[in-house]
Order: structure tokens, then C-alpha cells, then sequence
């Protein structure tokens, strides 16, 4: 549990850094921010402001370091593929103009979204240059979609494919690093029109989510992965051998104590 001290780098020794290095030996890993609107997930998972970098800028760092390290060694390639889920419509937040891309499997990879872009990064600075254009991509989609405040699912993805110079032996790690639309009690935030109806699909979203996540815990037979884009998505890194991490952010007041509570229930 991290209290309200807690900084960020804090968050990245506990959370981000083991799923980087699970990563760097081929392995995938996701970590989640969970949570009411307004409790810090886009903050703990994206923040680029100086000394106060979320997990996403260090990972890279972290990544692009072991690069670096160890290049004498292996050839490191790192790409990236960055996508929104809004209304159960997966976007290419590389490509503003790409609408309800499509799911499909590949019988050796497994789950993939066709259409795409997978774009190779070099070094630390191009790899948050094309996030920030995402990210700019990501809020002008928003406002062509709605006038209201809409709520999507952001899903960064960091491809790590590693050749061993001496024996040509080739691993691929998959870090996936999602930022969630805010979990709200629909009757208390009082919204309607389009906007219910977005609270109703999002809602939707984070309870097949939760249901995959308990499911796997109890070591259950889960079906609850065909019930949305998302979990249909990160199944292959949710069932693997890989790390799956969910941090659950809420508010201390006492106003927001019922959504408090539920949250940390809700992925436990």
C-alpha cells in the first residue's frame, strides 16, 4: 500500500521496474491503473513533468538503458503501438484517422489489432516524442467523438525483441502499460444522453475486466474475455506466464468513501 507520500519513484521500484526486467528476458508484463476519475491514474502511469515521472517514461528509460548496457552482447529493437478503446471501438492513436479497427488471432502470436502501426523506436526521446503526439492525437479524437468529457481506455504497447549476438537466439517481451477509463457509480455523477451511455460501456469494460482478473486468481475457467475489446486484447498477456499488476488509485475523502472501498474489491 502506498500512502500519500509515497513519490513516484517509489511506485516505479515496487511495480514498474520487475516488469521491465520480466521483459528484458523475454517475458510480458501488464500493469493497470484502476480507479474513480480524478484519483491520479493518468498521473502515476504518464506524468512526464521533471521529477515526477509515472511508469511509463521510466520503463523507457529503464529499457533504452539495458540497451545501451548490454549491446556488446545483443542487439536490442524496441517498438511501440499505442491505442484507445472508446465505446468498444479500438483506435490507432499513431494514426488519428483509423476508426473501430478490427481483432484478430494469429495462430502463433495469438490476439493482435489489425491495422495497427507498429513503430520502431530508437532511443528514449523519440519513443516519448510519438506518446505525446498520441496523447495529442487521443484528446483530439476525443472531441470529435463527444462535446462531453469522454472516458477511453489508453493501452501502450512496448514490443522488446533481443538477439543474442553469439548464438543468434532471439527473445520478444511484451510490456503493456494501460491507463483505464475512470470507474464511476453512473446514478452519482448524474450524467445522461451520450454521456450514460459511454459510463454504461465503459462500466461494462471494467467489470468483464475484473471478472477475468478474479477468474485467473482463483485459477477459474474464465470467459469473461469475450465480453469486451479490452479484456479480448490483453488476453494473451493476462493468461501467460507473464506479470500482471493493477494499481487501484482512490481518493482519501469521505465523500468518495463507497467508491474507495470498491475499488481495490473490484481487482482483488
Amino acid at each position: 500500500v502506498f500512502g500519500p507520500h509515497a513519490t513516484q519513484s517509489d511506485v516505479y521500484k515496487a511495480v514498474g521496474r520487475p516488469a521491465v526486467e520480466d521483459v528484458l528476458i523475454g517475458h510480458a508484463a501488464t500493469v493497470f491503473c484502476y480507479g474513480q476519475t480524478g484519483t491520479g491514474k493518468t498521473y502515476t502511469l504518464s506524468c512526464s513533468l521533471a521529477d515526477h515521472e509515472g511508469i511509463v517514461p521510466r520503463a523507457l528509460i529503464s529499457v533504452f538503458d539495458a540497451k545501451v548496457i548490454e549491446q556488446h552482447l545483443v542487439e536490442t529493437t524496441v517498438s511501440l503501438q499505442y491505442l484507445q478503446i472508446y465505446r468498444e471501438k479500438i483506435q490507432d492513436l499513431f494514426n488519428i484517422e483509423s476508426d473501430d479497427l478490427a481483432l484478430r488471432q494469429d495462430p502463433e502470436t495469438g490476439v493482435f489489432v489489425s491495422g495497427a502501426k507498429t513503430i520502431e523506436v530508437h532511443t528514449v526521446a523519440e519513443a516519448r516524442r510519438l506518446i505525446d503526439e498520441g496523447d495529442e492525437n487521443r484528446a483530439t479524437a476525443i472531441t470529435r467523438m463527444s462535446s462531453a468529457s469522454s472516458r477511453s481506455h489508453a493501452v501502450l504497447l512496448v514490443m522488446v525483441r533481443r538477439r543474442d549476438r553469439h548464438t543468434g537466439s532471439t527473445m520478444r517481451g511484451l510490456l503493456s502499460l494501460i491507463d483505464l477509463a475512470g470507474s464511476e457509480r453512473v446514478e452519482k455523477s448524474g450524467v445522461t444522453g451520450e454521456a450514460f451511455k459511454e459510463a454504461v460501456v465503459v462500466n461494462r469494460s471494467l467489470t468483464a475486466l475484473g471478472q477475468c482478473i478474479q477468474g485467473l486468481v482463483r485459477k477459474e475457467n474464465v470467459t469473461a474475455f469475450r465480453d469486451s475489446k479490452l479484456t479480448r486484447l490483453l488476453q494473451p498477456s493476462l493468461t501467460g506466464s507473464g506479470r500482471t499488476c493493477v494499481i487501484c488509485t482512490i481518493r482519501p475523502d469521505i465523500d468518495n468513501v463507497y467508491e474507495s472501498s470498491s475499488t481495490p474489491r473490484a481487482c482483488s
